[in-house]
């Protein structure tokens, strides 16, 4: 488990900065701001989402202590792959050049 988030929260991190940082130029600024709010509240509701439906899957069993930690490393995974996908999207599929 400390592996899992020695691992996650520094790619967590870097994600983000990538995320923000290569955005397609070629695009509307303001399209592409709104794009990015909408990509951070999906990974948000998501997270939160599991977070929800784990702490009342586990809160009453014999491993109530363990659902924060495992919310915690469930919402650094469903939050970078919310990312890296809505990027991936974002910058061939959405605002990908059209030129061609």
């Amino acid at each position: 488990m400390v592996l899992a988030y020695i691992v996650l929260i520094p790619l967590f991190f870097v994600l983000v900065w990538v995320f923000f940082r290569f955005s397609p130029r070629a695009a509307r600024p303001g399209d592409v701001v709104l794009y990015n709010a909408a990509t951070v509240l999906v990974a948000i509701i998501c997270s939160g989402g599991y977070t929800t439906w784990l702490y009342a899957a586990m809160s009453k069993g014999s491993d109530s202590g363990w659902w924060p930690v495992i919310a915690f490393l469930a919402s650094l995974v469903i939050s970078t792959g919310v990312l890296w996908i809505s990027a991936l999207l974002r910058n061939f599929v959405i605002f990908g050049n059209r030129s061609a």
